[in-house]
């Protein structure tokens, strides 16, 4: 699977797909790589020689209809933004697909997410359920009075899903009132972006950075968690020559963001998706005392045997959950202690053999 991810950051054109073992393929289909394998294929001109040549085949042409169809609808939303004159900052896998992937299509998304100012949110729903959106909540039990987007809307002609933010991190997360992300501080740190005819913008790319490795780190996500990792390596490969890295360090300054884009940069550097510098990984270590070689090792194993891999039990999951945040977030041992106790005690029996396994 890294060799995968490698090949894509690094834009190889001597990718030998047939090379790749069947449990990575079978790994890399079940996480919706399927479509980057076939570009690194075609990339290198390599013989397709597997038993899947059918299923990634099928994954590809199903990704470039779905990448259509989103980004169709998005070009309708920002038609809509556009006449109201309110301006709108696409965010997670939407930016990055644009601006890093080599295809926009190799980038999966289940919805589109949309940041634009607080007072003019109600503003562009109003516009976009004009057009021809539906707004309806896809789960009745999320309050999205408190939330940091409102109920998603649907585009009924192409299946699409688009949720206005007017913050990029929900409330209970540790930088959801740092400042630094509050939408007059980004709106200083832009660029823009097309969308088909339409226009938008996007965060820098050292923004971009800061915040992909900030929601990533957030939460232990063994399904999903591959993309974010995809998209700080193709950005840090990408603009490797123009990343302003002082920038980026006075961004994460005295914050806790500091901790996951080390994280994010050291699991790039280490596992061999993207160089790093190596002042700059050093300048991150010594500005938090939580994270040293141990735990970081713990964490990396963590990501390549349960996000890359796929080898955990959905038994072991919530503990895997409860050691990520435990690591993450910084709290004293016996505070670490006490939480795996509590939480262990709660939950009944563990399959504390796997999860030893897993780590």
């Amino acid at each position: 699977m890294l060799t995968l991810l490698r090949a894509l950051a690094a834009r190889s054109t001597t990718f030998d797909v047939a090379a790749v073992a069947p449990p990575a393929v079978e790994r890399a289909l079940e996480l919706g790589l399927g479509p980057v394998l076939a570009h690194l294929a075609n990339s290198a001109d390599s013989r397709w020689s597997l038993p899947y040549v059918e299923r990634i085949r099928a994954a590809e042409l199903t990704a470039h209809a779905l990448a259509t169809a989103t980004y169709d609808s998005l070009a309708d939303a920002l038609a809509a933004a556009r006449q109201i004159q309110c301006p709108v900052i696409l965010l997670k896998g939407a930016a990055t697909a644009l601006r890093y992937y080599p295809s926009t299509h190799l980038r999966p998304m289940g919805d589109i997410d949309l940041l634009v100012p607080a007072d003019r949110h109600a503003a562009l729903e109003e516009a976009i359920r004009a057009i021809k959106f539906r707004q309806f909540p896809i789960d009745p039990a999320v309050n999205y009075d408190d939330h940091l987007h409102s109920a998603p809307f649907w585009d009924p002609e192409r299946g699409v899903w688009i949720e206005v933010h007017t913050s990029v991190f929900p409330r209970d997360y540790r930088l959801a009132h740092d400042p630094r992300f509050s939408w007059a501080a980004i709106a200083d740190q832009l660029t823009p972006i097309a969308v088909r005819d339409q226009a938008a913008y996007a965060m820098s790319d050292e923004l971009q950075l800061v915040y992909t490795s900030a929601r990533w780190s957030e939460m232990f996500d063994p399904h999903h968690g591959v993309y974010p990792i995809l998209d700080a390596a193709l950005l840090t490969h990408r603009r490797r020559d123009t990343l302003d890295w002082q920038r980026i360090l006075a961004i994460v300054r005295g914050s806790w963001a500091a901790l996951p884009l080390h994280l994010m940069l050291w699991y790039l550097n280490e596992s061999g998706l993207s160089p790093i510098p190596p002042d700059v990984l050093h300048t991150l270590g010594t500005s938090h005392r939580h994270l040293n070689r141990r735990s970081l090792r713990i964490l990396k194993r963590m990501i390549s045997m349960s996000v890359l891999e796929g080898e955990f039990l959905k038994a072991t999951e919530p503990q895997l959950r409860l050691v990520w945040t435990s690591l993450v977030r910084p709290k004293s041992l016996s505070g670490y202690v006490r939480s795996i106790a509590h939480h262990l005690t709660r939950r009944g029996p563990v399959p504390v053999a796997r999860l030893r396994a897993c780590l």
